[in-house]
């Protein structure tokens, strides 16, 4: 319907209403009137939510293996501690390890000297000068590698993250690959959910384009949206769930979610909806189900079910419709509504907000 149509269709409603002499911004002027007030749902953009349920997993976890046997020396952390990536966890005995360093630069001394000596006593032509040149590269690569055990006899962790149970303690003899814990990364997590095609379909058409634009919410104990980013929408179906998978990432910094823990939890919708608002007050409940009261053509009134919407904006006093409602439906807001179906009435609005309202949408 376009504005002057609209604009049209609103005049001969309302023109009963233009001979009243009393104010268009009150109800009833008496017992007996048949004069209450209406009006055309707002439209608003809003961001639409889709109810779902996940579960919140680690974004990284390893497990810690031994890098080589040896006796442990030293754990320099405890069970349940914040490591960050990088810092030391344990070292083996060393001992062994530090004599295997000393012996190869020996070696490799000891060989540079000799092909150092035939440089300035023999010809390259010699035998026994490439040979030595030989036994340089080999002690060489001997050092480089008892260097790298040598360090390895130092574990460190590969990210941040909190410390599982150690298995072993300081003096133990561990085996080369024996678990010694476990690390899960904490600063952030994953919360892994299914869901149609029908629903996640759209989201992985805008994810491949737009990576930074879709987000996921969950409610915090005040009632706040704590946001995090899609990040994952599988193109397969998983197994026989006929559902696709998905996750999204949230901060953890304050470790708010407990990993291993099931939440609700919201998609927002890729960009804002246009969306159709009605007072808090036009709501009236039947049998458990919203209702709201509106005219027909012959100005009777009219009971239709509504669902209400879930967005996350909030608009003070107006509760988002998620269907069962038009946009040209006017709604009563006096409480009575419900004692007036099958009534016909003289509807009374507010000729400017209705007027700027149609402007709006237009817009």
């Amino acid at each position: 319907m376009n504005k002057l149509a609209l604009s049209f269709g609103l005049t001969l409603t309302l023109a009963p209403t233009l001979f009243f002499s009393c104010q268009l911004s009150q109800a009833k002027s008496s017992a007996n009137s048949t004069a209450y007030m209406v009006q055309l749902p707002i439209e608003r953009k809003a961001t639409k939510l889709i109810a779902l349920e996940g579960e919140f997993k680690p974004s990284k976890y390893t497990q810690i293996l031994a890098e080589n046997s040896g006796k442990i020396a030293n754990i320099y952390v405890q069970d349940g501690d914040y490591v960050e990536k990088g810092q030391p966890l344990l070292d083996f005995d060393a001992t062994l390890a530090a004599l295997a360093v000393k012996t190869a630069q020996n070696e490799y001394q000891m060989a540079t000297r000799n092909i150092i000596e035939l440089t300035r006593t023999t010809s390259e032509d010699d035998p026994r000068f490439e040979s030595a040149v030989s036994a340089v590269e080999a002690t060489r690569k001997n050092l480089l590698i008892a260097q790298q055990d040598h360090e390895a006899t130092t574990m460190y962790a590969p990210f941040s993250g909190t410390l599982g149970q150690f298995h072993l303690n300081a003096g133990n003899y561990v085996n080369e690959g024996e678990l010694i814990t476990e690390l899960v990364a904490t600063d952030t997590v994953e919360l892994h959910f299914t869901a149609s095609p029908q629903v996640l379909n759209v989201f992985r058409k805008v994810l491949n384009n737009y990576p930074d634009r879709l987000q996921a919410s969950v409610v915090s104990q005040e009632g706040d949206y704590i946001d995090g980013m899609l990040r994952y929408v599988d193109s397969k179906l998983a197994n026989q769930s006929q559902e696709l998978s998905a996750y999204a990432v949230f901060d953890n910094q304050n470790g708010e979610h407990l990993i291993g823990s099931k939440t609700a939890f919201y998609l927002n919708s890729p960009q804002q909806e246009p969306q159709l608002f009605v007072p808090a007050s036009s709501i009236h409940t039947n049998d458990g189900i919203p209702t709201l009261f509106v005219l027909d053509d012959k100005r009777v009134v009219r009971p239709k079910q509504v669902t209400i919407a879930k967005i996350k904006e909030s608009y003070t006093g107006y509760v988002a419709i998620k269907s069962g409602l038009e946009p040209n439906d006017f709604v009563l807001t006096t409480p009575e509504a419900p004692e007036l179906v099958g009534k016909k009435i003289d509807p009374m609005v507010n000729l400017v907000n209705q007027l700027n309202e149609i402007l709006n949408r237009q817009s």
